[in-house]
């Protein structure tokens, strides 16, 4: 019998970080590069993708609520329900804040 193994119920930050993000549409939207933790309660509060560049240079950062992210298990990806020409352009500066 072959069974399917269950979905994690925690995951390290380690191990999240670097992970693709894409959205409905496949297309790819970032990598996450680190997570925001609400030190009164605890827990991920955003997660930070990078967006562009080039070899992780010149790239933006921008922070989204976690819970818009959802796991895509069969391609250890996150999805993201954005389109790509919503996603902040201009010059790179400080870490921007989406609402989603």
């Amino acid at each position: 019998m072959n069974r399917a193994e269950p979905r994690p119920q925690m995951m390290s930050a380690l191990t999240v970080a670097g992970d693709s993000v894409r959205n409905a549409a496949g297309d790819a939207v970032g990598r996450i590069e680190d997570l925001v933790i609400d030190m009164a309660t605890g827990r991920v509060n955003y997660a930070v993708l990078s967006f562009g560049g080039f070899l992780g240079v010149g790239g933006r950062l921008f922070a989204v609520p976690w819970e818009a992210l959802e796991r895509d298990d069969d391609s250890q990806a996150f999805i993201l329900d954005i389109e790509k020409a919503a996603l902040p352009d201009g010059p790179v500066g400080e870490t921007e804040y989406l609402s989603v």
